[in-house]
């Protein structure tokens, strides 16, 4: 029952498609349409893994992966990530709205498979929606 109310309350996150004209979509709308990716931990973690993310870019976008980056912890959501880490394509690098949500949501998710809440992680989701793996 956990597991189902974890991935009902992740459907439910919002994230910006920065396209043409800047679209909010819950992870639920993307099912069928993309992989997701969620990138949590420090700054440095984040930053890190989308600079290893742009280097591969055409093969993330080929394999319709979105990556969704969240800096837990107390430091702030970079606002200019795309700039500074070279993964400028919209519909690969999605912004996170309502970030305290994305935090509770992994740190919440973390808890429960008993990973230390300093921790950097990624949780990576299939096209259905379902958690496919996690570190």
């Amino acid at each position: 029952i956990a597991r189902l109310q974890r991935e009902t309350a992740l459907s439910q996150l919002k994230a910006e498609i920065n396209l043409k004209k800047p679209r909010l979509v819950t992870l639920q709308q993307l099912q069928g349409f993309a992989r997701t990716v969620v990138v949590g931990g420090s700054e440095e973690y984040v930053m890190e893994a989308l600079r290893s993310a742009a280097e591969v870019k055409a093969e993330i976008k080929d394999r319709s992966i979105c990556i969704i980056p969240v800096v837990l912890g107390g430091a702030a959501q970079p606002a200019n990530l795309s700039e500074l880490t070279g993964l400028s394509d919209p519909e690969v690098l999605l912004a996170p709205i309502l970030v305290d949500q994305w935090k509770a949501w992994l740190n919440q998710t973390m808890d429960e498979a008993g990973v230390p809440g300093d921790s950097n992680v990624y949780v990576g989701l299939r096209m259905d929606g379902r958690g496919k793996g996690q570190r």
